[in-house]
């Protein structure tokens, strides 16, 4: 019987220690990573991509009709988001 918590448990309901907690680990025999680098291919995708994402949000920003509302929304967006940080930090 062991002395766990206050209460008294019988060895068959203690957890037995494997033979492999007792094995000394060797680093040799950790698993190994292996360490690889990424080269760019010819044609950079991302750039384009970025310039395709430009040339949405120039169209989207166009197409707005009332810009002045919009911008107005926006900051306010930016300092509710800023008055939250100060009373939360």
């Amino acid at each position: 019987m062991a002395l766990v918590g206050g209460a008294r448990l019988p060895a068959a309901l203690l957890p037995r220690r494997s033979s492999v907690c007792h094995q000394q680990l060797r680093l040799q025999d950790a698993p190994r990573l292996s360490l690889h680098r990424a080269r760019a291919a010819s044609e950079d995708t991302s750039a384009s991509g970025g310039d395709e994402l430009i040339e949405d949000l120039k169209a989207k920003w166009d197409a707005v009709d009332d810009k002045p509302t919009v911008l107005l929304y926006g900051g306010g967006a930016v300092v509710a988001l800023w008055l939250t940080s100060v009373v939360v930090g």
